[in-house]
């Protein structure tokens, strides 16, 4: 597993990949976080908070595969999560 924290566009992202035993990428998960103040040394402070389920976030859901020797994404799912509650679901392909 690994976390990262970055900023982009003035959003704070967090993300978290899953890996195989073999080394291979199998998903990926990315939070556009509501609050900007968190810092990189606040990482596995919020991981802990992401499980559980205590953080605000609009968060893509992004799954990643490999077809035919090639890495595929899609977009799985939408969460917008205010307070602590799921206020919005949206499925993608």
């Amino acid at each position: 597993m690994k976390l990262n924290l970055a900023q982009k566009n003035d959003k704070k992202i967090f993300t978290i990949e899953i890996y195989q035993a073999n080394g291979k990428l199998s998903s990926r998960s990315e939070y556009e976080l509501k609050d900007k103040n968190i810092e990189k040394n606040e990482i596995k402070k919020l991981y802990e908070l992401e499980k559980l389920g205590k953080i605000d976030y609009s968060s893509k859901i992004i799954e990643q595969y490999y077809e035919n020797g090639n890495l595929k994404s899609r977009l799985t799912d939408i969460h917008t999560k205010e307070n602590g509650k799921l206020i919005n679901e949206e499925c993608g392909e």
